[in-house]
């Protein structure tokens, strides 16, 4: 995973597959002290 620091933050490229359709989110904010998560884990293992 590369990080990369805009103002400050730490932001990754996110790709999401499911089935044939691809999603690439260029800039997704790295959040580490964040009580909850957009994108679940075990979630993302299912598909």
């Amino acid at each position: 995973m590369k990080i990369r620091m805009r103002d400050g933050l730490p932001f990754v490229k996110v790709t999401l597959i499911h089935q044939e359709t691809v999603l690439e989110i260029e800039e997704v904010l790295l959040d580490t002290g964040s009580a909850s998560t957009i994108f679940s884990y075990t979630r993302s293992l299912s598909f």
